[in-house]
């Protein structure tokens, strides 16, 4: 086989591994286009015909990337594999919302985090402000992804 075509043979798996995803595309590729580089310098020895060979196999390569990125972006969400949603807001664990401004106990210590017991159910806390002992009576101000943010209870007079 020529270097030629089979740095061409190269050159398509790399651009449809952008559609196939999954690098089996994209590893045979390159591997034709390294194989491509090496028959290139048996059959015409290794000078400056080999280095322009592979400056124009790369420029070849950055213009496929190019336009075959302008192409997914270019196509309607329907025609692509690619998700074009967006994620914003997305949380990975939420706290329990009804437990804001509710009283409950330390479950551990609080140094910043712990364990606090709410309504016979144990969270994930951080303290507002300082440590807080094992036992304290604790009020739940507000939550922060997966954490209720809870402040010591004031001690009534």
């Amino acid at each position: 086989m020529t270097p030629y075509f089979l740095v061409l043979l190269g050159l398509f798996l790399v651009m449809l591994e952008f559609f196939l995803p999954g690098a089996v595309m994209g590893t045979a590729g390159a591997i034709l286009i390294i194989v491509s580089f090496v028959v290139f310098a048996m059959n015409y020895g290794v000078g400056l015909e080999l280095f322009g060979f592979i400056t124009f196999t790369v420029i070849f390569l950055s213009i496929i990337i190019r336009v075959t990125l302008k192409r997914i972006q270019g196509n309607a969400a329907e025609q692509t594999i690619y998700l074009d949603a967006d994620e914003e807001g997305f949380t990975a664990s939420k706290f329990d919302e009804g437990t804001i401004g509710k009283e409950g106990v330390a479950a551990t210590d609080l140094k910043p985090s712990g364990h606090i017991i709410v309504d016979h159910t144990q969270h994930q806390a951080v303290s507002q402000a300082g440590y807080i002992t094992k036992g304290a009576s604790i009020v739940v101000l507000r939550g922060k992804g997966a954490y209720l943010v809870v402040k010591e209870k004031e001690p009534t007079s």
